[in-house]
């Protein structure tokens, strides 16, 4: 997460979100893992 940090702050970058179509589907695909995760008793 720090170099994401350090990329922003060099100004190179206007925004954080460099997949904007894909992002969504990224999102979608943690919610179902986690789901998963939790249905199936899993501990972290």
């Amino acid at each position: 997460m720090g170099d994401v940090h350090r990329g922003m702050r060099s100004g190179v970058l206007e925004q954080g979100a460099l997949m904007s179509v894909s992002e969504p589907l990224v999102a979608h695909f943690q919610r179902l893992t986690t789901d998963a995760l939790v249905a199936s008793g899993a501990r972290s």
